[in-house]
């Protein structure tokens, strides 16, 4: 009898491409002096965290920045981000394999709704989206990863045992936020690595 039963994926990095370091580094390539910085350093921390968790939109936070030039860049970042934002073949097929098995899927992802949205309707994320069986994204629940709330979502909404999910995150911190709460999981530093986990874990 499997021990598990869920297979509960991240979006960035795992399903699709998520490296903002060198997004910013590909915007700005014209701009010598953005070659050094990253997403945190651009946007700051606490901002990012109020667009994951929607307590902030893209919007808002241009129209807060004084400084004309860096309102300008802080556009063009927002401007330029979804088309970075393809689907990763590696993680679909590892997502088509589980289903396959029959076991259950779900999403849980931090997410800003504009980017969503955007990234969504560039790259089709529909023609996957639509194959799981739950997801949550925290710019809907008010609540990131590694925050205890958002799992608890996903686990009250979809009627989850935890013992029985197991998780892929590319933020191991979100894979410990996981853990506390009885749910496994593999950090996805690469997708080989977490195809040779499913198959150890005989989930594959």
């Amino acid at each position: 009898m499997k021990k598990y039963k869920n297979i509960i994926f991240d979006m960035g990095a795992v399903l699709v491409n998520w490296n903002p370091k060198e997004f910013v580094k590909d915007i700005f390539k014209d701009q010598k002096d953005f070659h050094e910085t990253n997403w945190v350093k651009l946007l700051g921390l606490e901002t990012i965290i109020k667009l994951e968790k929607g307590l902030l939109n893209f919007s808002q936070v241009i129209n807060s920045i004084k400084e004309e030039e860096l309102k300008y860049n802080v556009k063009k970042f927002f401007k330029e981000l979804p088309k970075y934002l393809h689907p990763i073949k590696d993680g679909l097929e590892i997502f088509n394999s589980v289903k396959k098995l029959n076991y259950k899927t779900y999403i849980l992802s931090n997410f800003e709704e504009e980017l969503l949205k955007a990234s969504s309707k560039q790259h089709n994320y529909n023609q996957f989206l639509n194959k799981f069986d739950g997801i949550v994204f925290s710019c809907d629940v008010k609540s990131r990863k590694p925050e205890p709330k958002i799992y608890h979502t996903l686990l009250n909404d979809y009627n989850l045992n935890a013992q029985e999910s197991f998780f892929i995150d590319d933020m191991p911190e979100n894979i410990e936020g996981a853990k506390k709460l009885g749910i496994d999981g593999v950090v996805c530093k690469n997708h080989d690595i977490v195809l040779q986990t499913l198959k150890d874990l005989k989930i594959l």
